[in-house]
């Protein structure tokens, strides 16, 4: 049984979520301290537990842009990470990520490297 499952978590009456404290994407804020509480730091821990939420109570848009927020930041993050242990890559991955663009994308990236340099 996952740590932040709803079984365990229902189980307990002292725990809360705090949800009006949001930080950056992940706006969930645990307020009660327990053996688990380090799991609130880990983006996937938090995903797979909101993950099950939404299966089991049929929750709707906050925890899905929630979960959808989570998935961009890991992914993005992966990136970040890739492109900073092999720079040599970073212009063909540009590239490639532009040939996948819209063109009014495209040109939302040109703007914003035009004023890097400003």
């Amino acid at each position: 049984q996952h740590p932040l499952s709803t079984e365990r978590t229902r189980s307990t009456t002292s725990h809360k979520f705090d949800t009006r404290q949001p930080r950056g994407c992940r706006g969930f804020h645990y307020t009660h301290h327990t053996a688990h509480a380090y799991l609130w730091e880990d983006d996937k821990a938090i995903l797979e537990w909101l993950t099950e939420q939404i299966r089991e109570d049929s929750i709707e848009n906050a925890v899905s842009d929630t979960i959808r927020c989570l998935q961009r930041e890991h992914i993005l993050q992966q990136v970040r990470s890739l492109i900073q242990d092999n720079p040599e890559v970073a212009v063909d991955s540009i590239t490639h990520i532009t040939q996948h663009m819209t063109r009014s994308q495209r040109s939302e990236v040109s703007r914003i490297l035009a004023n890097m340099d400003t």
